[in-house]
């Protein structure tokens, strides 16, 4: 199957999959518990399928023509932000019904570390496209997510103390081996890019594995959303570190994801 293909495939799913989570969102309004959240994610999935439609049309229309920045990247990152949004709403209000959780040993973990791998992963970006405007800007809508879904996952405790080394240790390593890359013979960085996919994908495996155990044990719907949207982000932080097939790979499941966001954000109206 040729890589025009699979792009056909991968947009044509992901653009059904946003369109059925949009419309199952708007059904989500006739409570008023979590209202506002519920705004955030629906503008953000809004946002997010502005920036696929426009990528389709711009594929269709003149793919060769440069475009340094453009209404995809504003639509991508406009969902980042709202979805952070979001996920900050939340959070406050599990903050005000648990005010035991407010200062918490890992909470300056929990804020630096994100940042941390969001600066990194920017630094990556610009050494691979030499875009910097771009990129920092991405960078800084990408930091203002992943910082939120780390602090989700902190006040909803999803992860174990050991995941949490696991994850870090993890992040800090597909780092080093990326930049690794820049600096080792083309032989020996095809050999890292491939260990890079494997760890990538083993950490979006993980966090699939997590949500369908939180399903199953029946756990409560801040759990669901902080695995929904940490299993996002971990999609997101492999697309944008794969090239062409790989990429339709973790696309597909950035899209899945979305479902598992709908899923958990619906369970949180619901039981509200």
């Amino acid at each position: 199957m040729s890589q025009e293909v699979l792009q056909n495939l991968d947009n044509a799913f992901q653009i059904a999959v946003i369109l059925y989570v949009i419309v199952r969102t708007m059904g989500l309004f006739r409570r008023q518990k979590s209202y506002l959240a519920v705004v955030f994610f629906l503008l953000g999935m809004i946002n997010f399928l502005a920036s696929d439609l426009y990528w389709v049309t711009h594929q269709l229309m003149n793919p060769s023509m440069r475009l340094p920045f453009t209404a995809s990247e504003m639509g991508g990152n406009g969902w980042f932000l709202l979805s952070g949004a979001a996920l900050a709403t939340l959070r406050h209000e599990r903050e005000r019904v648990e005010t035991k959780i407010s200062g918490r040993a890992s909470e300056w973990c929990e804020m630096v570390f994100p940042i941390l791998f969001a600066t990194a992963s920017t630094g990556l970006w610009i050494g691979w496209s030499g875009e910097w405007f771009k990129d920092i800007l991405c960078g800084a809508a990408v930091a203002y997510f992943y910082l939120q879904c780390s602090r989700m996952a902190g006040v909803t405790g999803v992860f174990t103390r050991m995941e949490q080394i696991v994850l870090c240790i993890g992040a800090a390593v597909l780092v080093a081996m990326q930049t690794s890359i820049f600096f080792v013979p083309e032989v020996i960085g095809k050999r890292i890019d491939a260990g890079c996919y494997i760890l990538m994908f083993a950490g979006i495996a993980m966090m699939f594995i997590k949500y369908l155990r939180a399903v199953r044990t029946r756990q409560d719907s801040d759990v669901l959303i902080a695995l929904a949207f940490g299993c996002a982000a971990c999609c997101i932080s492999a697309m944008y570190m794969s090239a062409d097939p790989i990429y339709f790979a973790a696309d597909t499941a950035c899209s899945l994801s979305f479902l598992m966001m709908l899923q958990a954000m619906r369970k949180k109206v619901e039981t509200a």
